[in-house]
């Protein structure tokens, strides 16, 4: 009686034992689909950060590529280093060594930031260059007009000096005064062209305005050529006018 109880409680045991084995078995197949799950999820997002990663690589591959071309461009070669480090961070994230990966990025970043200041650099050089280049060429237009202006002023008081006692003028005079006024005319159109070219550019308002003053007196002064009226009040407008520009001219 006493070995059958013996047995009995030894296969309870073994029972125990087995199922405590098979819940642990269990457990341990609960466990390591936990574990494959949470490794699928968090290699989702590296598979998608490499994904995006390659196609940020080929993009500044082809940027590389495209600055490269000119062996003068600035900032083409940080460029190619950090498409080379794009590249190799793609390629560490497409096999989950993400710390590595960020090392990469971090360079890739640093060298586009040299990149782009090169870049800057180089663009306000060039704005500087031309922003000379359209200084001269207002200076040289500026210059046309007044010596224009000049010749205009003087063939006006010439003129004037042969106004007959009766204040009237010879037919030749008179067909003098009528080209006068629409050359000044014409130097009022082309104050108009340099002060839209001024305004264009964001250039000084006060130069602007400037112009749209000295527009308004040769288009006085037209009106004054062109009505016979070349005395005092023509002359003394003239002179205005050439000192605004000569002003201008020393300004610029």
């Amino acid at each position: 009686a006493a070995d059958k109880l013996g047995q009995k409680d030894r296969d309870k045991a073994l029972d125990k034992q087995k199922k405590a084995l098979d819940e642990l078995e269990a457990k341990q197949l609960k466990v390591a689909d936990l574990k494959r799950l949470i490794e699928d999820k968090a290699k989702q997002p590296t598979a998608a950060q490499a994904q995006k990663q390659s196609e940020l690589a080929e993009q500044a591959d082809k940027t590389d590529k495209q600055m490269s071309a000119k062996s003068d461009m600035p900032g083409s070669k940080p460029m190619g280093e950090a498409s080379k480090s794009m590249s190799q961070a793609a390629g560490k994230l497409s096999k989950g060594q993400s710390g590595q990966a960020n090392e990469d990025q971090k360079k890739a970043l640093d060298e586009m930031k040299k990149a782009s200041d090169e870049l800057n650099e180089a663009i306000e050089q060039e704005e500087q260059l031309a922003q000379a280049e359209q200084l001269e060429k207002i200076d040289q237009m500026l210059q046309k007009v007044l010596e224009r202006q000049q010749a205009v002023s003087a063939s006006t008081r010439e003129t004037n000096e042969k106004r007959a006692a009766d204040s009237t003028f010879a037919r030749g005079e008179q067909i003098k005064l009528s080209e006068l006024s629409r050359s000044e005319g014409k130097l009022a159109e082309d104050v108009e062209t340099v002060r839209a070219i001024l305004t264009q550019e964001g250039k000084s308002v006060v130069f602007t305005e400037v112009l749209g003053d000295v527009r308004g007196d040769m288009q006085d002064v037209q009106k004054l050529l062109d009505a016979q009226d070349p005395g005092t009040m023509a002359q003394a407008v003239q002179k205005e006018i050439e000192r605004s520009i000569q002003d201008m001219i020393d300004a610029v």
